[in-house]
């Protein structure tokens, strides 16, 4: 069975383009000798369940996207001690 399309977003296409380069570039730097890089695009249910372990996320149909790396990652004293969205750049 084919997966359904994913949904549409609005968003600045100026912003999601600057995000993709930023994240690519990091990701390369991580792979000084090669890698695999992945970006992906998907839909995500945020259900009830969900939103009781997650406090402030709220139920419905999301988009999500994705990115990955084969890079070296970021040593213990580099990695956040939050969720929050962290660059070494």
């Amino acid at each position: 069975m084919p997966e359904p399309a994913v949904g549409r977003v609005s968003a600045d296409q100026g912003q999601i383009e600057q995000i993709i380069m930023n994240l690519t570039v990091n990701a390369r730097d991580a792979m000084p000798r090669g890698g695999k890089l992945t970006i992906s695009t998907g839909n995500a249910e945020m259900d009830d369940a969900f939103v009781r372990l997650h406090p402030g996320a709220i139920p419905g149909s999301y988009v999500v996207f994705s990115v990955s790396d084969t890079g070296c990652g970021m040593d213990l004293e580099t990695q956040p001690t939050s969720s929050s969205f962290l660059t070494t750049k």
